[in-house]
């Protein structure tokens, strides 16, 4: 039997063992295990319990310190969770803390401070946020140049570049576009792979601007380059010819166009398989090449296997383009009840990709609400643009 003073003895034993439990718990190894119980459940498709970890898992991160790299990652790690599934107006500002953390605890021209600018600026961009992207960017250029990185310094231009011709400024763009052609030129980079990608995006500039025999010449010496680094069966090259086909379109060259493409179409599908990304979007060009030769089950078929394939991945920016081309074709042939629900997916994908007041937005919206009237469906199509105009 124990007497008072072996119990109290116990009791302090038993305390101090309790609080070196608490005490001596390694926040670090608790993330670790967090972090890793989050990413099974993603993978698993367990969406619910991934988020729940991937939330627990930034409150522990916190507990380590308001400047860890533990808590960036969780950050990162949440936010692309979000992405992944197609939430991506909440995982923006989960990057953009990710980046303000960065921008404390890195040195200024840290490669990894760098690479966040880039990452951040990328997913502006998809979200149609041009400006933003355009700022981080120009954020990164300064950094690029002051580190004489000659090779980073192109890729930026060209993002900048990019996404500046995607909000309309092609002087602008062109500028960057020429700047990172000029800086591959001094490199002796002529025949390097951003050089193909160059003279790509100066072939869509002056496509755009209605220059088809420059945006031809461009694009004749991003395929050369391809070739070169790469081979005749190249993604590059596909690209390229996809890009081709899309000029001779524009001239009217639509079985010409509609070659490009179906060669395109072989190459990607022998290097990334049947149901990538890259073959959705050929099928797409392929379609609207089909759609002008009046092939027009042709092109249905191919729009419903982009579809097919795209809503195997994450939803996105593809699939909304590819909803919509499926759909304004079938509205084209007046099936108008197979057209609306499609539109309809088109335009809420479209809402949460890029907001409501986005152009695209208005795009769809417009085909929808046209695609409601053929089918007789007036109130319907009065309530969508009332609501669009209120």
């Amino acid at each position: 039997m124990w007497n008072r003073a072996t119990r109290t003895l116990f009791a302090v034993a038993t305390l101090i063992a309790v609080g070196c439990m608490v005490a001596c718990s390694d926040p670090a190894a608790d993330w670790q295990a967090t972090n890793d119980e989050a990413k099974t459940a993603h993978a698993e498709g367990r969406l619910e319990d991934a988020e729940t970890s991937f939330r627990q898992n930034i409150e522990r991160a916190e507990q380590i310190g308001p400047l860890s790299v533990e808590l960036v990652t969780s950050l990162n790690n949440l936010g692309e969770f979000y992405r992944a599934t197609g939430r991506h107006p909440e995982a923006l500002p989960l990057y953009e803390r990710a980046l303000e953390i960065n921008e404390q605890r890195l040195e200024a021209n840290d490669p990894e401070l760098i690479e966040s600018y880039s990452r951040l600026a990328m997913h502006h961009q998809q979200t149609g946020n041009l400006g933003r992207a355009a700022e981080l960017f120009e954020r990164e250029l300064l950094k690029r140049e002051e580190l004489e990185d000659a090779a980073g310094t192109i890729t930026v231009l060209n993002n900048l570049g990019l996404v500046l011709y995607l909000g309309g400024d092609l002087d602008g763009a062109q500028q960057r576009f020429e700047h990172a052609e000029e800086i591959a030129g001094e490199a002796l980079l002529d025949d390097h792979p951003s050089q193909g990608l160059i003279q790509a995006n100066l072939s869509q500039l002056h496509r755009v601007r209605g220059d088809l025999g420059r945006a031809k010449t461009h694009l004749e010496s991003a395929i050369r380059i391809a070739i070169a680094n790469e081979g005749e069966r190249s993604l590059n090259v596909a690209r390229s010819r996809n890009q081709l086909g899309e000029i001779l379109l524009l001239e009217g060259d639509f079985a010409g166009a509609r070659r490009l493409h179906a060669d395109a179409l072989q190459i990607v599908v022998e290097r990334s398989g049947p149901q990538h990304v890259d073959v959705a979007k050929t099928l797409n060009l392929q379609a609207a090449a089909d759609r002008r030769l009046k092939r027009y089950s042709m092109a249905e078929e191919a729009y419903a296997r982009a579809v097919e394939i795209l809503d195997k991945q994450p939803p996105g920016p593809d699939l909304a383009a590819a909803l919509y081309n499926q759909a304004r074709l079938l509205s084209l042939r007046e099936r108008y009840d197979q057209a609306a629900p499609l539109f309809q997916r088109s335009l809420e994908l479209h809402q949460q990709i890029y907001g409501e007041e986005h152009a695209y937005v208005s795009t769809v919206r417009s085909g929808y609400e046209e695609c409601l009237r053929g089918a007789g469906r007036v109130e319907e199509a009065d309530a969508l643009a009332e609501r669009a105009n209120g």
